[in-house]
């Protein structure tokens, strides 16, 4: 999958696996959609983002009538 890097914004926190709607302010996600462009994905530089799985799960959790990706710290390649 290809997005934009531009495109990609934050939707809310998450605690233990589980949404947190509340916990984020607008400033809050405004600094860190900031700090996601400038620090780390650097769209001027590099436009799209490549997402490649082994294996995709449908939880309900996740179904949205917007995508959601959870992002983790574990760095594997395709």
């Amino acid at each position: 999958m290809e997005l934009q890097a531009d495109s990609l914004k934050v939707d809310c926190a998450m605690k233990n696996g589980e949404r947190q709607p509340d916990t984020l302010k607008e400033k809050d996600i405004a600094d860190i959609e900031k700090d996601m462009a400038k620090k780390v994905l650097h769209p001027d530089k590099y436009p799209t983002v490549n997402f490649c799985s082994k294996e995709i799960q449908k939880k309900r959790r996740w179904l949205s009538h917007k995508w959601r990706i959870k992002f983790t710290r574990r760095y594997e390649t395709c």
